[in-house]
């Protein structure tokens, strides 16, 4: 019954979950998410509940699916939200200037064939953002340029250094 079929083409792609990774198989047009690891190979299961069609790849590059039939309709759509929310993300984690929803509008212009509420993505995007923004390396040259205009503006009778023993920094004329 399980007759393998070699050379299957696949990609992974991020879930809705941050951390979440399916398999995609684009010639049946199908999802699957990890079930079981073994050695170098991975088991993967129909992403719908109830359908029993299997997928294994074999050291991340042979992806052997059985001749179980899908019972149910193909993923395109999901694969269509998925992507959409994938390339959202991605622009999110670049752009930290721009509006959340101004984003989300540019995402959306090309991807008019799904429905993907702001509302039920808004939260997680937001969390990309801040998780990016601390995420970023800070630039030394940058922070040495704002120390330097910062105390361009302050006489050097306003500040104090800071000795070991004080801990706050006295901007009064004495």
């Amino acid at each position: 019954m399980d007759t393998p079929i070699d050379g299957v083409d696949f990609e992974y792609i991020a879930g809705k979950r941050s951390t979440s990774k399916l398999l995609w198989l684009p010639d049946e047009k199908q999802f699957y998410k990890k079930h079981t690891e073994y050695k170098s190979s991975i088991s993967y299961r129909c992403y719908q509940m109830g359908c029993r069609a299997r997928a294994t790849v074999v050291m991340e590059a042979i992806c052997v699916r059985n001749s179980e039939p899908h019972l149910h309709g193909d993923a395109s759509v999901l694969h269509a939200e998925l992507t959409a929310r994938n390339e959202l993300r991605a622009r999110v984690a670049e752009d930290d200037i721009t509006e959340l929803r101004s984003l989300y509008n540019g995402v959306m212009a090309s991807h008019r064939n799904i429905s993907l509420k702001y509302g039920a993505i808004r939260r997680s995007l937001q969390r990309k953002r801040a998780s990016a923004a601390l995420s970023q390396p800070i630039d030394p040259l940058l922070l040495d340029c704002e120390r330097d205009s910062a105390e361009a503006g302050c006489s050097s009778s306003k500040v104090r250094q800071l000795s070991p023993s004080s801990s706050i920094i006295d901007l009064t004329d004495e």
